[in-house]
């Protein structure tokens, strides 16, 4: 905008989606709490789900969200005698707005944990699992943090599974451990990882989604290849690589297939013969409305942003709230 006229009449047109969120609303992002069996064993461990349901054209993040998001939390209140342990997610997907990478889901989708049940628990004890969620919904144009409470009631029992079908479903969609080591090195501003990956195994669109925060650059094109039993992969690195000396992350080589890995710092193969890397979801905003957004969160009218929209911002400025809500 070349006018504080014109940046005042880009405000004035998103005032209605504004004053929308402002109001009470239903979540976006429905979420409730599943388990794989209503008579948890005492001694044994069990599957539970939080199962998130987007309503048309909103979607979720993943542990990482990328360049834009925050990743979601949950707080839990649970019995004596009950642990739950790390959240395991879906492999999930890529969405670009405005050159900004997401790593997302579209659809329902489902994160899993594994619950353990004391030995000392008796038979017949209730068992209610509680626990408070903070996650971010996001369409192509805005983004609206959402929170809500989800739970269960068990019953320590026989362990007799209810529901295997289901969860045999979502554990379809998580990655796999790779079960070897990946290396790592930076050269010059090019991140270089090395993958184990056999040269038989079949691959598909692959891309490396990082866990580890700030390795490379996000919105950059991944160059893939194999070289023997290696998957490396070249992407422009960002400066805390320098820092790291261990990497998680995920290389996604089917739709729904994945495997999860670990790299440490070492020497990486040449590049050879190139993967497409095809696969990519392309959001798009309209020039226009790219620039309004902008706009928005600039020094202009940030006093008065902080002060009418607490609930709802846009895609292009995610990233100054994900960037706070990480360090």
């Amino acid at each position: 905008f070349k006018t504080l006229s014109g940046v005042l009449a880009a405000f004035l047109l998103l005032l209605p989606a504004i004053a929308a969120a402002q109001l009470p609303r239903e979540n976006a992002i429905q979420t409730d709490l599943l388990a794989e069996t209503l008579s948890p064993a005492p001694g044994q461990s069990f599957t539970i789900a939080i199962r998130m349901q987007p309503d048309e054209g909103w979607h979720g993040y993943w542990l990482n969200p990328g360049e834009a998001g925050i990743p979601n939390s949950f707080e839990w209140d649970l019995p004596a005698g009950v642990s739950v342990g790390e959240l395991r997610y879906p492999v999930p997907e890529r969405l670009v707005i405005s050159g900004i990478m997401n790593y997302i889901y579209h659809g329902e989708y489902a994160m899993l944990a594994e619950v353990t049940l004391d030995e000392s628990v008796a038979p017949g004890t209730a068992l209610p699992l509680r626990a408070q969620g903070q996650w971010l919904a996001c369409t192509n144009e805005i983004c609206v943090p959402e929170d809500g409470a989800i739970g269960i009631d068990l019953q320590a029992g026989s362990g007799e599974i209810s529901d295997a079908a289901q969860f045999d479903g979502y554990r379809a969609h998580l990655p796999r451990p790779l079960g070897s080591e990946a290396v790592f090195e930076v050269v010059g501003d090019i991140f270089r990882l090395a993958i184990p990956f056999p040269r038989a195994a079949g691959i598909s669109a692959p891309y490396f989604f990082a866990e580890t925060d700030r390795v490379l650059d996000y919105s950059a094109a991944q160059s893939i290849s194999r070289n023997g039993d290696m998957l490396v992969i070249e992407v422009p690195a960002e400066s805390a690589t320098e820092t790291v000396d261990r990497i998680e992350g995920l290389i996604k080589i089917g739709e729904h297939d994945g495997l999860m890995l670990t790299a440490v710092p070492g020497d990486v193969p040449a590049a050879g013969e190139p993967i497409s890397t095809d696969g990519q979801t392309e959001g798009r905003m309209s020039a226009d409305i790219g620039t309004i957004l902008f706009a928005l969160g600039g020094a202009i009218l940030g006093g008065v942003l902080l002060n009418i929209l607490p609930c709802v911002f846009p895609m292009g400025n995610i990233r100054l709230e994900a960037d706070s809500a990480r360090h």
